[in-house]
């Protein structure tokens, strides 16, 4: 499940939580504002975002007198997302892997990282086409190519993207697809590749990483037992005929 509204910042002030409360307006109808730290004991930068709180209050949910939002803070591993909820949280100096794993779950409406250093956030602002708070700049990953574009929503198409990889027949035909890519489409980053799965073809993050594990460890292959060399000519072929075809129709 991709999130509609992500916003990045390298700070740790007030400035947060205002933000965060103006996306709650803009939105409308949110419920919560959620903390998500590492750990229970990583709560010093909480008293930053929001002065004078109790902090101990806010694992228990905290809902201001004059507000309609509540306030909860959660760890990387009680969080869980709410059906029942509509939330907006709030990353606490968490890396980039935390916040995939946010990503997936239900009840999110947008997402803001802050961070004190811009190493553990970077690959999640390249690959998500975040906002700056600061600046309103939005960061955008480039897109694959054509051709891939078309063998990723054949692949997409072949699975059962709830589930990944998981049905050997997806399994092996997401092998083939990654293969073939590895072999003409010599300049597709993993990286691009599992932005555009997760952006474009709203492939869950959990999946759509997994995938570009897996095309990595094809691209590193020499051969693909049972792959011969006329399929793989065969195969690409008839991306290339697509694009043809939709070229002319459009």
């Amino acid at each position: 499940m991709m999130i509609g509204k992500k916003f990045y910042i390298y700070s740790h002030g007030e400035k947060v939580f205002d933000y965060a409360c103006e996306v709650a307006k803009e939105l409308g109808d949110i419920k919560r504002i959620v903390l998500v730290v590492k750990s229970r004991q990583d709560t010093d930068l909480i008293g930053n975002i929001i002065p004078g709180i109790d902090i101990d209050k806010l694992f228990s949910g905290y809902r201001p007198s004059e507000s309609d939002l509540s306030i909860k803070i959660e760890t990387i591993k009680t969080y869980t997302g709410s059906s029942a909820n509509r939330d907006i949280i709030i990353c606490c100096d968490l890396d980039s892997n935390d916040v995939y794993k946010l990503e997936d779950l239900f009840g999110i409406k947008a997402i803001i990282a802050m961070t004190s250093s811009e190493e553990n956030i970077q690959e999640w602002i390249k690959t998500r086409n975040v906002i700056n708070i600061e600046t309103k700049e939005q960061e955008f990953i480039e897109e694959p190519s054509d051709i891939a574009k078309i063998a990723l929503e054949e692949l997409i198409n072949g699975i059962n993207i709830s589930t990944g990889l998981r049905q050997p027949s997806g399994i092996k035909k997401a092998k083939v697809i990654l293969k073939v890519l590895s072999e003409y489409e010599l300049e597709l980053d993993p990286m691009v590749l599992e932005a555009y799965l997760a952006n474009s073809l709203n492939c869950p993050t959990k999946h759509s990483r997994e995938i570009k594990d897996l095309y990595i460890e094809l691209k590193g292959m020499k051969v693909m037992k049972g792959l011969v060399k006329d399929e793989i000519i065969e195969i690409y072929k008839s991306w290339t005929d697509t694009l043809k075809y939709s070229t002319k129709t459009n």
